[in-house]
């Protein structure tokens, strides 16, 4: 059995509401177990026996809530591995994650990378973009919807906190 995380993109926001024991049921209801739910951003931690497939997973879910969200899904080395390969670890630093789904090709990314203003710095180390913020509260001059234009690929952001929350329930 494989610990995953499912990473919902634009859950709870507007109109697309959803409870997390709602969320919890309907990822049972796939034949996941263990499941967990981190914030109610749309992080749901499962253990299965095989690693789920995106596109199965979101017809599943837009079936079952009556709306969709990209699904973006991580294996526990992954999540670990991106915690381990994370750019800025000083204190105080602010850091969010945004997941794709591909690499994206090395020009984008540095096209990306360079779209950074001062104080502010990205980084793309594999299928994500590290994003180092000004400062907590402080507005940003990099949204996710430049990300999505530049590197031309879907994606989701959180804060590195909620992605150490969701690797703290990975373990056994």
């Amino acid at each position: 059995m494989m610990r995953h995380v499912v990473f919902l993109r634009a859950i709870n926001v507007g109109r697309r509401r959803i409870k997390m024991d709602v969320l919890r049921e309907v990822f049972e209801r796939f034949g996941f177990t263990d499941i967990q739910t981190v914030i109610a951003s749309g992080n749901v931690v499962f253990t299965t026996s095989t690693p789920p497939m995106v596109e199965d997973v979101e017809a599943h879910f837009e079936r079952e809530v009556g709306f969709s969200s990209m699904v973006f899904v991580r294996s526990a080395d992954e999540v670990r591995s991106i915690l381990s390969h994370r750019p800025w670890r000083h204190d105080g630093a602010v850091v969010d994650v945004s997941f794709l789904r591909t690499r994206p090709d090395r020009a984008r990314s540095i096209e990306l990378e360079k779209s950074a203003s001062s104080p502010e710095a990205i980084a793309v180390i594999g299928t994500e973009v590290f994003f180092l913020r000004a400062g907590r509260g402080l507005p940003t001059t990099h949204k996710e919807a430049d990300t999505v234009r530049i590197l031309g690929r879907e994606s989701t952001r959180r804060g590195i906190t909620t992605v150490e929350r969701v690797a703290a329930l990975l373990d056994p």
